[in-house]
C-alpha cells in the first residue's frame, strides 16, 4: 500500500543678458549630490586636454537667457549625442555672463535622458550635481566658461544637458548663448516651464528664435571593455527578517572562495523586501571595514523593493526612481568601494529603519561579484541572525522529507518527531552544533501511515 505521510510541527524548540523669458514662480526641486569648486578655462575646448569634446558651438556666445520670476527655478538643457556607447564622461563646461558684477551663482549641472515626449525631449533625470559655484563671471559682452569634474558612464547614445538655478534673489547673470553657430537638428534646447504643474519642456527656439546654441559642453572618452573575471553569485533567501521601527536589522552571509580572488565589480539584488514605507530604509552593505549605502531612504511613501538591482554602471540614480523599484538603478553610493579586496569574507546587509508606524521583512537578497581567477573551490555560508525551523518539504511526503533549522550560534540542539496525539516518534538530532543552517532527513518507511 502506497503510503503518504503528511508531518505536522506541533512545539519543536530550537534552540543660462538681455533678453530673457519671464515665468512663473513654483517650487524648486531639492537634490542632494557632491558640491564641486569650480576651475576656470578659457579654451575653446571643455577643459584644452586631450579627451574628446562635445559640443554644439561654434566657440562663440553672443547672448544669454535667463527666467525672472522672483522664487522660480530655471532650467536649460541640450541634447548632446554621445561618439559612441558605453562613453566616461569626466567634465561639463558651461559659460556664464553677466550685466554686472553680482558675485557668485550656484547652480546644479543635470543630465536627463531622451523619454521624454516620445523620445524627443528631456525625460528622467539621470545625472546631477549640485551646488557649483560660477565666480567673477564676465561682464557681456565677455563671457566665462567654466570647468567642472562629472563622473557618468553614457551607455546610451544622448542626453539632454544642461544647468538648473534658482531666481531667489534674481541675479545679474545669464546662461550664455551661441546666435552665429550652426543649426542642428541633433541638439535642440529646451527650457523648463513652470506656469503649469507638472512643469513642461518648451523648444527654446520659440520663445528665442535666434539661439543656436546653450553654453554647455561635454568632455570624456570611451570607456574601455569591461574586465574579464569569474562570476558568482550567492544569495540569502527563504527569510523572513523583520525590519522593526527605528531598529537597524542586519543579515549575513560567508562568502569562501580560494586564495587570490579579488573583487572586480559588485551588484547587490534584493530580490523582496516587503514595507510599508520605504523611504524610511536606508541599506548599507559592509565586508569587513568597507561599507557602501546602497539606499539611502528612497521612494517616499512606497511600497517595497521587488528584484531591485543596484549596480553602480546603471543609467538611472536609485533616488530617480519609483516603488517597488523593479529594475537596474545605481546605489546611492558605488559599491565600487569593495573593488580590489578579496571576495572572502562576510558580507553583512544592514536596514535601518528610522521612523514609526510601519514595519517590514527582508525575504531574499543576493550579491554578483565578478572576481578575478583564483585558486580553489567556491563555498557560500549562510550565517542565519534567529533561530528557525522549516517546514519539511516535501509534505505529503512518501516515505522520506527534509527538514531544514538554522542556529545563529552554536548551542544544543534536539529535533524531535511526534505523532498526531502527542507521543515521540523519533529524535532526529540531539547533539551540539555550530552555527549555520542544516537540513536533516526524517524517512518513515518503518512507520504506518497517518
Amino acid at each position: 500500500m502506497r503510503k503518504l505521510l503528511i508531518l505536522f510541527f506541533a512545539v519543536i524548540a530550537i534552540a543660462a543678458v538681455t533678453k530673457a523669458q519671464d515665468i512663473s514662480p513654483s517650487i524648486a526641486p531639492l537634490y542632494d549630490g557632491p558640491n564641486w569648486g569650480s576651475i576656470s578655462d578659457t579654451g575653446i575646448t571643455c577643459s584644452g586636454g586631450p579627451l574628446v569634446s562635445i559640443n554644439r558651438d561654434d566657440g562663440t556666445y553672443e547672448n544669454g537667457y535667463r527666467s525672472v520670476s522672483t522664487g522660480d527655478s530655471t532650467t536649460m538643457v541640450q541634447k548632446m549625442v554621445m561618439p559612441s556607447t558605453p562613453f566616461n564622461l569626466v567634465s561639463m563646461c558651461v559659460v556664464w555672463t553677466s550685466l554686472s558684477p553680482g558675485g557668485n551663482i550656484t547652480f546644479d549641472l543635470i543630465m536627463y535622458d531622451t523619454t521624454g515626449a516620445g523620445g524627443t525631449a528631456p525625460g528622467n533625470v539621470v545625472y546631477r550635481v549640485n551646488n557649483v559655484v560660477a565666480n567673477s563671471t564676465g561682464i557681456f559682452p565677455a563671457h566665462t566658461r567654466y570647468s567642472y569634474p562629472i563622473n557618468f558612464v553614457a551607455t546610451q547614445r544622448a542626453y539632454f544637458v544642461g544647468v538648473r538655478w534658482n531666481n531667489n534673489p534674481i541675479l545679474p547673470q545669464f546662461f550664455s548663448a551661441d546666435e552665429n553657430g550652426p543649426v542642428s537638428t541633433m541638439g535642440p534646447g529646451y527650457q523648463r516651464v513652470t506656469t503649469t504643474y507638472p512643469p513642461v519642456w518648451v523648444n527654446i527656439s520659440t520663445p528665442f528664435p535666434a539661439w543656436k546654441s546653450w553654453g554647455v559642453r561635454l568632455e570624456g572618452s570611451a570607456a574601455p571593455p569591461p574586465p574579464v573575471g569569474i562570476q558568482l553569485t550567492a544569495c540569502r533567501g527563504g527569510l523572513l527578517v523583520p525590519i522593526l521601527e527605528n531598529t537597524t536589522t542586519f543579515d549575513s552571509m560567508n562568502v569562501v572562495l580560494g586564495t587570490g580572488c579579488n573583487i572586480i565589480d559588485v551588484n547587490v539584488r534584493i530580490d523582496t523586501i516587503l514595507h510599508t514605507w520605504v523611504g524610511d530604509i536606508q541599506a548599507t552593505l559592509n565586508r569587513g571595514v568597507t561599507s557602501a549605502i546602497i539606499i539611502n531612504r528612497v521612494g517616499g511613501s512606497g511600497d517595497n523593493f521587488i528584484n531591485t538591482v543596484l549596480n553602480d554602471s546603471a543609467t538611472t540614480p536609485i533616488a530617480s526612481g519609483t516603488a517597488p523599484f523593479t529594475g537596474s538603478f545605481r546605489p546611492s553610493f558605488p559599491l565600487s568601494v569593495f573593488n580590489g579586496a578579496f571576495v572572502s569574507g562576510f558580507w553583512r546587509i544592514a536596514l535601518n529603519d528610522n521612523a514609526g508606524a510601519d514595519t517590514g521583512t527582508l525575504r531574499r537578497w543576493c550579491l554578483v561579484i565578478t572576481y578575478s581567477n583564483c585558486i580553489g573551490g567556491i563555498q557560500t555560508i549562510e550565517i542565519p541572525n534567529y533561530y528557525s525551523l522549516s517546514q519539511n518539504y516535501p509534505n505529503p511526503f512518501n516515505p522520506s522529507t527534509s527538514i531544514k533549522f538554522t542556529m545563529p550560534k552554536g548551542d544544543n540542539v534536539k529535533l524531535v518527531i511526534f505523532d498526531i496525539l502527542g507521543r515521540e516518534v523519533k529524535t532526529l538530532v540531539n547533539e551540539y552544533r555550530n552555527q549555520g543552517v542544516y537540513e536533516v532527513s526524517f524517512d518513515a518507511s518503518s512507520l504506518s501511515s497517518g
